[in-house]
């Protein structure tokens, strides 16, 4: 402790130009004021945050149009309808994922005529608790669920409903994602969503890149589900560096 008190010493000296800390990544307040008061006392210093396994592309894609800054995304299933979940393994391995579990198995319980079960579309690249319960399971290979995932953006951008409600830019570039082999299910999926706007959601699992949850932020934006089955809460600033 006292020699770590010296060194300490001499870091201020040098405004902690030789000190680095590394640190798993966290949304502790009590963290946040320890990076903040380091920071004024050692203007130097660098503190990277690195994690094994991420969600940073769900953090650091979040489009200016929807929000600006980096936020969390959260899921409602207690007042969710349809579920388009594309490789994202909502049960198991989200870090939601109990309480997710736990509204998705409450909705499956039919109390009354006024309240309908759920429908999950589970499109992943293995299989996975979440799938085991989907209505439907599409399984493919990891790099054909971005194209799926933009294929079904083309479809809910052109539909009747949200016409108009998009940019001449974003529609030019989902065009060429029109047609694809799945065809038929995307025309349902989109159906479904646009039934059930404002009471539905688009997850994207950790492992698909950046531009799928960019469009996925988008179209929750453009049926309705934000701040009704979705929300967003304002992630912990990155350290110096971020490693994950």
């Amino acid at each position: 402790r006292k020699d770590l008190g010296q060194r300490m010493k001499k870091a201020a000296e040098d405004k902690g130009d030789k000190v680095v800390i590394l640190s798993e990544a966290t949304s502790s307040p009590t963290v946040a004021h320890l990076r903040e008061q380091l920071s004024k006392r050692y203007k130097q210093l660098r503190w990277w945050d690195w994690e094994p396994v991420s969600r940073e592309n769900e953090l650091s894609e979040v489009p200016t149009q929807v929000l600006d800054g980096r936020y969390r995304v959260h899921f409602d299933l207690r007042r969710t309808d349809v579920i388009v979940s594309l490789d994202d393994d909502l049960f198991e391995a989200h870090p939601a994922a109990l309480r997710l579990a736990r509204e998705f198995a409450d909705r499956r319980r039919r109390m009354d005529d006024e309240r309908t079960m759920n429908r999950l579309y589970q499109i992943e690249s293995g299989f996975t608790p979440t799938g085991s319960l989907a209505d439907v399971r599409v399984p493919l290979q990891a790099g054909q669920i971005l194209h799926f995932g933009l294929h079904l953006a083309a479809v809910l951008v052109q539909h009747e409903a949200l016409k108009g409600k998009t940019s001449d830019e974003l529609q030019k570039k989902l065009a060429e994602f029109a047609t694809g082999p799945h065809a038929d299910l995307v025309e349902q999926i989109a159906a479904d969503l646009i039934a059930a706007r404002g009471k539905s959601v688009i997850a994207v699992g950790p492992r698909q890149p950046g531009e799928l949850h960019a469009v996925a932020h988008v179209l929750n934006g453009l049926l309705g589900n934000v701040d009704q089955t979705v929300r967003y809460t304002r992630a912990p600033e990155a350290g110096a560096g971020d490693l994950t």
